[in-house]
């Protein structure tokens, strides 16, 4: 079981985190504000330091030079928003499971009070083509289907099909489970399943592929770390513009004061909004300090 590391407050969960029940997650800092780049929900999946490694090496384009550090948040200036606070010690690459909380992305040898140590980009698309020159596989749903909650396009060759079991067959193309081959063939659960489906799943692949479908795990892998544990960052719910434009409907300063309108009453239903509580606990730390 991974022991509970710094907690994820004050950090507001996005959608997508919370769907998949994250409760450990990995932030780069994007001058002004600390941004997610990847979450995991670490009771479920109890990776240990070395997988985590590896997994962000196949969502980034960096496999070494990089590592993480627990840190501990801070409310930001913006309503959603945050910065590190403390910074722990590094996290060593063959450490145990990975405990729960929340860490900081870093460069070997960074200046950790640099506030725009520069971006891992991770592209956003994985170009399904990849798969086409793989014999009898088939692409897995399209990137953010998990989340959207559309349902995947079935095969329509049969040559294009691999044998799974039928109660499989669904979770399979929604990204819930994967074979990591590194890892001894393991079965990585990225959601709890039914017990019934979970049941059907051994720890490990009993038998150990050959080389075409552990080339085609690999990437399906690949393909569902984009899908369960890229990005989830609390701004693709909340972008600066709806928040700005949230201020300027509600009357208040926005944050050049270029605007100042009659702010509105107390009793206005947006208060009562995530984003209309998240202003005013704000405004409350503004007073307290």
């Amino acid at each position: 079981m991974a022991t509970q590391g710094v907690p994820y407050e004050p950090y507001k969960r996005s959608k997508k985190s919370v769907k998949l029940q994250h409760d450990t997650f990995v932030f780069l800092m994007r001058d002004p504000y600390a941004k997610v780049i990847a979450g995991f929900n670490q009771t479920l999946m109890q990776a240990e330091a070395t997988t985590i490694y590896r997994w962000l090496s196949l969502v980034t384009s960096f496999t070494k030079g990089f590592q993480l550090r627990p840190v501990t948040l801070e409310h930001g200036d913006m309503p959603f928003r945050y910065k590190f606070g403390p910074i722990g010690e590094p996290v060593m690459a063959d450490a145990n499971i990975l405990r729960t909380g929340n860490y900081g992305w870093f460069w070997e040898g960074q200046d950790l009070d640099d506030p725009n140590p520069g971006v891992p980009f991770i592209d956003g698309v994985y170009d399904q083509s990849s798969f086409a020159d793989l014999i009898g596989q088939k692409p897995t749903a399209r990137e953010l289907e998990l989340v959207a909650g559309e349902e995947p396009e079935y095969f329509q060759k049969y040559e294009n099909a691999v044998l799974l079991r039928k109660d499989l067959i669904h979770y399979w193309y929604k990204n819930e489970f994967a074979i990591d081959v590194e890892d001894a063939n393991r079965i990585v659960r990225f959601c709890e399943l039914p017990s019934e489906i979970d049941a059907l799943l051994p720890q490990h692949l009993s038998a150990t592929p050959d080389v075409v479908i552990a080339s085609f795990l690999r990437r399906q892998l690949a393909w569902c770390l984009r899908v369960n544990v890229e990005g989830g960052d609390i701004s693709e719910d909340f972008p600066e513009e709806k928040i700005i434009h949230w201020y300027q409907d509600m009357g208040m300063a926005a944050f050049d004061d270029y605007l100042m309108l009659e702010r509105a009453p107390e009793d206005d239903k947006e208060w009562d909004t995530q984003l209309g509580k998240a202003v005013r606990d704000m405004l409350k730390r503004g007073q307290d300090n």
